[in-house]
C-alpha cells in the first residue's frame, strides 16, 4: 500500500496544483520502485526515500519555471507511507499524521509533525534542496507486517487523532 497526503499552504497562490502535482509525479515514482521490485531496508529506505522526494522537486521547480511563476507559490507539505508485506515506511515534509495499526491491535504513530514556530506553520516541499533535504525530510522504517496504515492533513489531525488530553 502506498498513501500520499499533500496539504497546500492557504496563503499561497499555486498550493493545490503544487500539492496536486506532487501527489502525482510521486506517485509516479513509486508505482516504478514496486515494479522495479527493489526490496527496501531500514538501511536503504532513507536514501530512496531523500531522492524520491529531490526527483518529485526538481520536477515541480520546472513546471513552476514553464508556468512563468514563483515556485515557492506551489509549496504544499507532503507524506508517504509505504507499506510492504515485512514493513511499513514513512517520509514526510511537513506537518500532518500516519500512522500504522500494529499486530497488537493498537494504532502506533509513524512521524512526528514538523510544526513551525508560529501557529499553523510548517515546512513545504519547495523548501527543500540537496542542502536541507537531511534536515526536512524525516523518515520512519518499522520492520514489521501492518493490518492497516493511515495518513492525514493537518486540518483533521485533532479530530482523528489524539494530539493532546485535557482533564
Amino acid at each position: 500500500a502506498v498513501l500520499l497526503v499533500c496539504d497546500g499552504a492557504g496563503s499561497l497562490r499555486h498550493t493545490k496544483a503544487g500539492a496536486d502535482f506532487v501527489v502525482k509525479h510521486l506517485g509516479e515514482k513509486f508505482r516504478q520502485l514496486i515494479q522495479s521490485g527493489e526490496v527496501l531496508t531500514q538501511d536503504s529506505w532513507p536514501a530512496r526515500a531523500r531522492a524520491l522526494f529531490l526527483d518529485v522537486v526538481k520536477a515541480l521547480k520546472t513546471h513552476a519555471q514553464a508556468e512563468q511563476s514563483s515556485f515557492t507559490d506551489f509549496g504544499c507539505t507532503c507524506i508517504a507511507v509505504f507499506a510492504g508485506p515485512d514493513f511499513v515506511a514513512c517520509a514526510h515534509v511537513g506537518d500532518g499524521r500516519a500512522g500504522y495499526l500494529a499486530s497488537s491491535g493498537h494504532w502506533l504513530p509513524l512521524m512526528t509533525p514538523h510544526k513551525g514556530q508560529l501557529a499553523n506553520s510548517t515546512v513545504f516541499m519547495t523548501m527543500l534542496d540537496a542542502s536541507t533535504v537531511e534536515q526536512l525530510v524525516r523518515i520512519s522504517f518499522i520492520p514489521a507486517r501492518t493490518r492497516a496504515v493511515v495518513a492525514l492533513s493537518d486540518g483533521p489531525e485533532d479530530v482523528c487523532w489524539q494530539v493532546s488530553a485535557f482533564d
